[in-house]
């Protein structure tokens, strides 16, 4: 890329109101807002399984080790869940 190529890009850059980092960097942000997406369905999943299974009476000791947490972790989370509600 030669110097009227930079420049070029500077003004357009300029002129859309970012910098020539931020245009840079939007590619590299990208994956990483993929990757929070994916992490929320699958939060909202997991909870949703919770729910389901706490629903059919399966057990806080089962279900907080499938989460890999204590029984009482599991139960208190899922009861204040469901109080904000």
């Amino acid at each position: 890329m030669g110097k009227r190529d930079r420049r070029r890009r500077r003004e357009a850059a300029t002129l859309l109101g970012t910098s020539l980092n931020t245009l840079r960097n939007h590619g590299r942000t990208k994956l990483l807002r993929q990757l929070v997406e994916r992490q929320r369905e699958v939060e909202a999943a997991v909870v949703d399984e919770v729910d389901r299974l706490a629903g059919l009476g399966v057990g806080w000791g089962e279900i907080g080790a499938a989460l890999d947490v204590s029984r009482q972790a599991a139960r208190q989370h899922w009861v204040r869940r469901h109080d904000r509600t």
